[in-house]
C-alpha cells in the first residue's frame, strides 16, 4: 500500500537527517479530529469489506499529509521561546527514545542536555504542552502496547522491557491511562 502512495509525500517523510524516531506536537483543537481519523483507518483494516483498500489508503494518504504539515509547522507556543528550544526539544525526545528502557527520569534528561531540571521542565512544557516525565511515560506506553499487540510476553516482562521494576504499578498505570487492565486491553485489541 505504500508503493502506491504519491513520491511527493512519501519523500517528505524518508528524507530525514537520521532514521530515528520522529516526534510531533498534535495541537489540542485537531486532536479530536486525528482520532476520528485513526478510529476510520482501523475499521477499514477490520473490516475487509467492499472498498475497504481503497477507503484504507485514502485514509491512511490523509493522516500522512496531516503529519507533513505538523512537520512543517511551529509548535504553537514556540514564537514565545528562544530559539534554542526547538533544538533541545528534539534532542530530549531523542533521547527519551534511546533510553526509555532504562531507568530514567528528569535528572538523567536534564543532565543529557546540559540544564536544570526546572528549566528544562519549563522549556519542554513550554514547547510542548507535556512534561518531560509525561513523554517518557508516553513512549513506554507506546511501547507496551506494541509488545502486547505484537508478541505473548507475560504483563510482568513487558513491565521490565518497558523500563518498570514493578509491574503491579506499571498496570495500575497502564490501566489507569488506557482505561483497561494491560491483558485486557490485548484481548480487545487482538481481537
Amino acid at each position: 500500500m505504500l508503493l502506491m502512495l504519491p513520491d511527493r509525500l512519501l519523500n517528505s517523510f524518508v528524507q530525514t537527517e537520521n532514521a530515528r524516531t520522529k516526534h510531533y506536537y498534535v495541537p489540542t483543537e485537531i486532536r479530536s479530529r486525528w482520532l476520528i481519523l485513526l478510529g476510520q483507518l482501523k475499521s477499514e483494516l477490520c473490516d475487509r469489506g467492499f472498498g475497504s483498500t481503497e477507503a484504507t489508503r485514502a485514509l491512511l494518504i490523509l493522516l500522512l499529509i496531516e503529519t507533513a504539515r505538523l512537520a512543517a509547522s511551529e509548535l504553537p507556543e514556540s514564537k514565545k521561546s528562544s530559539p534554542q528550544a526547538r533544538p533541545i526539544v528534539k534532542q530530549v525526545l531523542c533521547f527519551i527514545d534511546a533510553n526509555y528502557r532504562n531507568s530514567i527520569g528528569l535528572q538523567e534528561v536534564a543532565k543529557e542536555v546540559n540544564l536544570s531540571p526546572a528549566y528544562l521542565t519549563d522549556m519542554i512544557r513550554r514547547e510542548t504542552g507535556k512534561t518531560v516525565l509525561s513523554w517518557i511515560v508516553e513512549r513506554r506506553m507506546t511501547e507496551a502496547r506494541r509488545l502486547l499487540l505484537e508478541t505473548d510476553l507475560a504483563v510482568i516482562q513487558i513491565a521490565e522491557a518497558v523500563g518498570y521494576c514493578d509491574a503491579g504499578y506499571f498496570s495500575r498505570l497502564f490501566r489507569r491511562l488506557n482505561g483497561t487492565t494491560p491483558q485486557a486491553w490485548r484481548v480487545m485489541y487482538r481481537g
